[in-house]
């Protein structure tokens, strides 16, 4: 390749196409990050996610040998694996197509899907090489 063929590669490269593709690959790193919020009982604004437990709750989860004082919204694991980032075309989408979601959503709030800056830079740091990879496809003509 010329330096004037790269040079063109360069001028059309999408960037918005690329960074697309990227966070549609590594989605699941994304939902593990959230997931790992919640199981800690965190939102995306770092927040904890009130209101506590009830009683019968309370009582089910210290049997189960979990902390009942940490909401983390995990029962039989069905909404966490019902979890998903959609990427749109102007937004990312994170909610769960568990029949619980939009319950838990009015209960605990929104927030509860999403990133915390911390979380956020930790993703960031783990997609930015699959993301140059893309670049360097692009470049390559792949």
């Amino acid at each position: 390749m010329t330096p004037l063929d790269l040079l063109g590669r360069l001028q059309n490269i999408n960037v918005d196409r690329a960074a697309k593709m990227t966070l549609g690959e590594t989605r699941e790193i994304f939902l593990d990050l959230n997931r790992e919020q919640l199981m800690s009982g965190i939102r995306a604004d770092k927040s904890k996610i009130t209101p506590e437990y009830a009683h019968f709750t309370r009582q089910k989860k210290q049997e189960q040998g979990r902390d009942p004082d940490v909401v983390t919204l995990y029962d039989t694991g069905d909404f966490y694996r019902a979890m998903f980032l959609d990427v749109g075309s102007d937004l990312l989408e994170v909610d769960s197509t568990d029949y619980k979601s939009e319950e838990l959503q009015e209960k605990y709030g929104e927030k509860i899907f999403g990133l915390t800056d911390d979380s956020k830079t930790t993703y960031t740091d783990e997609i930015f090489p699959v993301f140059l990879q893309k670049i360097e496809d692009i470049l390559n003509g792949k």
